[in-house]
């Protein structure tokens, strides 16, 4: 008589873990929402241990560290070697170059042989040091920039320019500078428990319920953190874009300068936000934070202005993005794909090339 209870609970967990397993795939298949890499909100993905602090850029990579980078649909090792930059130590064989900026240049997310900076060198046989710190603007990226080229000399500096947030990092550090007092530190990361961690890694499923919930109940400081970054890709962001271009230009004044006094190539690639690809993509997500008028364009023709007036030559990554029939940005992270790194590299030569 007992066996039948047991049975019916077990009938009722293999039913439940149908279900779940069923969602999960639908998940995994449902199309990606408006500004979903951004509500998704994923902690810091960085192995813990991987920066420590530096008077000079604030923070860097510890050399020598080992581990393991992840979140919800990757799962990446992590070497830095002896010099403080991801990947082998440098080929003193072939020329170097130094590849500075912030998360997409160090792209966590991919291996390192799959990232562009692996992936130029291999067709242009240098060695492209990967440089690369979540979180840099380009007044750090310049900073570490000297100082790795002080310790093992380069021919050549690719500044990796996000135009999702550097315009802001950019602004954000000068008001630090000027005024230490106006800006708060940022938030420490969240302590999450085990499982919360485990379903954010391994979980499309409460990857979207986070999204959809955070959706409804984000806080009005964090939207207004939003609202900040996106505006400017939108005709109502002019101003704001004027008022904080300044101090991009300086920064990149800074960089120009100090390659040309090292006698360095500068490359400055310009990377879009995964929703600007598309106007209809940059309005969907610019309506999720209550803003309109896209200009998904904007911040890159502000850049490509001020480098003009540098006489930098950029190297627009935004079209060939575009243009890629490949997924090129994950889904739930905003970074690139081991597609989108490939496309990246083939522009990057192809910028190279026409020069």
């Amino acid at each position: 008589m007992r066996a039948k209870p047991l049975i019916r609970v077990g009938l009722v967990a293999a039913g439940l873990t149908l279900g779940l397993a069923i969602a999960e795939i639908g998940a995994r298949l449902w199309p990606a929402s408006a500004g979903e890499d951004l509500l998704f909100n994923a902690p810091d993905g960085s192995p813990p241990g991987l920066y420590r602090h530096n008077s000079q850029v604030l923070m860097e990579p510890v050399p020598g560290f080992e581990g393991v980078a992840r979140s919800l649909g990757w799962e990446v090792p992590v070497h830095i070697n002896a010099l403080g930059t991801r990947g082998p130590a440098p080929d003193r064989s072939r020329p170097r170059w130094i590849a500075v900026g912030d998360s997409f240049t160090l792209s966590l997310q991919v291996r390192q042989e799959e990232t562009f900076e692996a992936l130029l060198g291999d067709a242009l046989a240098v060695d492209v040091l990967n440089a690369g710190v979540d979180g840099y603007s380009t007044w750090q990226a310049d900073g570490r920039y000297r100082m790795l080229d002080d310790a093992m000399g380069a021919e050549a500096v690719i500044l990796l320019f996000f135009l999702g947030n550097d315009l802001y990092d950019n602004h954000r550090i000068a008001e630090e500078r000027r005024n230490p007092q106006a800006v708060p530190p940022p938030p420490p990361p969240p302590d999450l428990g085990r499982v919360h961690r485990l379903l954010l890694d391994h979980s499309a499923l409460f990857g979207f319920g986070r999204v959809a919930t955070r959706r409804i109940f984000l806080a009005p400081a964090e939207k207004a953190r939003f609202r900040e970054e996106l505006e400017i890709f939108s005709a109502s962001g002019t101003t704001t874009l004027d008022r904080i271009l300044p101090d991009t230009i300086a920064a990149l004044r800074s960089l120009r300068d100090d390659a040309l006094s090292r006698d360095d190539r500068l490359v400055v690639a310009l990377a879009p936000p995964a929703f600007a690809l598309t106007e209809a993509e940059t309005a969907k997500t610019l309506g999720a934070f209550d803003l309109t008028d896209p200009r998904p364009d904007a911040p890159l023709r502000a850049v490509q202005a001020v480098l003009g007036i540098l006489g930098v030559v950029p190297c627009d990554l935004t079209a060939p993005l575009r243009a890629s029939s490949d997924p090129v940005y994950l889904r739930f992270d905003g970074h690139w794909s081991p597609a989108g790194h490939r496309v990246v590299a083939e522009a990057l030569r192809d910028c190279l090339d026409s020069r």
